[in-house]
C-alpha cells in the first residue's frame, strides 16, 4: 500500500514505484504498459487532491466540469466535449457517455423487490446513504459501477467501458472512509481525474449524512484507491521520468495547500449554474454575488472558459 498526505506524496511514490520497478511489461490492445498488479493508495487528507507536477500538467478546469457533470447525473456528450475534445472517442452514439459514473450513481433508480411498478425507486447515492444513517457501522454502503453489461459490450468492442467497479464508505472511528476500486488506472491520465472526482464524492457524502444530528460532528477520514491493473503507457514513459526528478527536487513548502472544503452541498447547486453560465453564454452574470467559498473551482472554470475562447477566436482567424 501507498500511503501519503498529499496526493502529490502519493504520485511520487507510484511513478517511481512502477516507472523504474514495474511488476510487468505487458501489451493490452496492441499498446505497451508498464504495470502493477492490485496497487491500494491511501490519501489521508482527501482534501490534498491536487498535483502540483509541472511534467503532469493536470487541466483542473476540465477536472471540476467533469466532477460537476458526475455530480448533476448527466451523461450527455455535449457537456464533456466542451471540457475535452477528445470525449468523442469514448461514445459509441455520439450522443452520450456510457461511463457517466454520475447518472449511475445519482440519477438511476434501482428499486426493493422485483416488482418496479410498486417499488421505491431510489438512486444508488440516497440507498448508500440510508444504509449507513440505519447503520452506521454497515459494511453493506456500496455503489455500483461497472456492470455485468458493460462487459458484455466490451466483447464487441465498445469504445467506453467503465474502468471503475465501485464505491464503498465506512464509518470508523467517527471518519467517513471512501474505498474506490478499479479494474484498471492509467497513472498518467486516469488517476489525476479519478481520484479529484473520488475524493470530492466522499466530501460531499460527509456534507450529506452530516444533515442527520447521529452525524453532526463526523469528520473526513482516509480515500483509499484499489487498481487491478495500474500502469503506465508507452508514451508516458519519458515523462514519468521527468516526474520522478522534479519531486526529487522539490521542498516541501512548495506544495500547493488543499483547496478550500466545500461548506455545503448547496455550493455545489450554485457552482453548477455559474458553470453553466461559461460554458453556454460565455460568462456570469454581471451583478451575481457568490455565497458560498468555492473560489478554487470557480477560478478553474473561468480559465477554462477564457481558454475556449481564445481557441475560437483562433479559428476564426483573429477576428472578432
Amino acid at each position: 500500500m501507498i500511503v501519503g498526505n498529499t496526493f502529490d506524496d502519493i504520485f511520487f511514490q507510484l511513478v517511481e514505484g512502477i516507472s523504474e520497478r514495474p511488476q510487468f511489461v505487458s501489451s493490452p490492445r496492441g499498446q505497451k504498459v508498464k504495470e502493477s498488479l492490485v496497487v491500494t493508495l491511501a490519501l489521508e487528507n482527501p482534501r490534498a487532491r491536487l498535483l502540483t507536477s509541472p511534467a503532469r500538467k493536470a487541466d483542473y478546469g476540465f477536472a471540476v466540469g467533469e466532477f460537476l457533470w458526475y455530480w448533476n447525473g448527466h451523461q450527455d456528450l455535449e457537456t464533456l466535449l466542451y471540457y475535452n475534445k477528445r470525449a468523442k472517442d469514448f461514445s459509441n452514439d455520439g450522443v452520450t457517455v456510457n461511463s457517466a459514473y454520475g447518472y449511475r450513481l445519482r440519477q438511476r433508480q434501482i428499486f426493493a423487490g422485483v416488482d418496479t411498478e410498486r417499488g421505491i425507486g431510489m438512486s444508488q447515492w440516497d440507498t448508500c446513504a440510508l444504509t449507513l444513517n440505519q447503520d452506521p457501522d454497515s459494511r453493506r454502503a456500496v455503489m455500483l459501477i461497472n456492470l455485468p453489461e458493460d462487459e458484455r459490450e466490451a466483447l464487441i468492442a465498445s469504445k467506453d467501458v467503465p474502468c471503475t467497479l465501485s464505491l464503498q464508505f465506512f464509518i470508523r472511528d467517527n471518519k467517513l472512509d471512501l474505498h474506490v476500486l478499479m479494474r484498471s488506472n492509467d497513472v498518467m491520465w486516469g488517476l489525476t481525474y479519478d481520484l479529484f472526482s473520488f475524493t470530492l464524492f466522499q466530501e460531499c457524502m460527509l456534507l450529506h449524512l452530516q444533515q442527520w444530528d447521529k452525524f453532526k460532528t463526523l469528520e473526513l477520514g482516509t480515500y483509499y484507491h484499489t487498481a487491478g491493473s495500474m500502469h503506465i503507457y508507452e508514451r508516458h514513459f519519458e515523462t514519468a521520468q521527468q516526474i520522478v526528478k522534479e519531486y526529487m527536487g522539490m521542498r516541501r513548502d512548495d506544495l500547493e495547500p488543499p483547496m478550500e472544503p466545500i461548506q455545503s452541498l448547496a455550493c455545489l447547486n450554485e457552482l453548477s449554474f455559474i458553470e453553466r453560465c461559461l460554458r453556454l453564454k460565455d460568462t456570469m452574470p454581471t451583478d451575481y454575488v457568490l455565497d458560498c467559498p468555492t473560489t478554487w473551482m470557480m477560478e478553474r472554470l473561468q480559465e477554462h472558459r477564457l481558454k475556449r475562447s481564445k481557441q475560437a477566436l483562433a479559428a476564426m482567424g483573429g477576428k472578432e
